[in-house]
């Protein structure tokens, strides 16, 4: 009868050790959803500018859940929009939706790709960024309280 190697058996329970871990981590971390209720849509762009706050920054995220680098930024986009320190709405804009294609001609900036952003301060577009790596940076100088355009 033949005995099975100790080697073989250590890294089956290190696999199956390392599966149980990522469930774990993958159970207990904040994934976040483009369709989430609590997330603020643009409907229209004839009604947008009723959105946009007067005092205070607000962003506008434009995506497309087709988009690679949006669903690479995602959980961070999304978590920002959801809670952030200084409670900056954000607004997402789906470049895919149907309605907003449709009122295309009165949107308030032009987009060159997504993901992008477009950052207003008391009302007025004062930067825009495009792409991951400089969203990222966004969110992290609003979060440190840093953020300057």
């Amino acid at each position: 009868m033949s005995r099975t190697p100790n080697w073989i058996l250590i890294l089956a329970a290190l696999f199956v050790g390392l599966i149980g871990v990522l469930g774990l981590v993958n159970l207990f971390s904040e994934s976040y959803d483009y369709d989430d209720p609590e997330m603020v849509h643009v409907e229209n762009w004839l009604t947008y500018s009723t959105q946009v706050p007067s005092e205070g920054y607000m962003v506008l995220y434009h995506y497309s859940e087709s988009c690679s680098f949006c669903q690479q930024i995602q959980d961070d986009i999304l978590g920002f929009a959801s809670s952030n320190p200084s409670d900056i709405p954000v607004l997402l804009a789906d470049v895919n939706d149907a309605d907003l294609r449709a009122s295309n001609q009165f949107a308030p900036v032009s987009i060159t790709g997504t993901p992008t952003v477009t950052i207003y301060l008391d009302g007025e577009v004062i930067d825009q960024r495009v792409g991951p790596d400089p969203i990222i940076a966004m969110i992290n100088d609003f979060n440190a309280g840093t953020f300057a355009p």
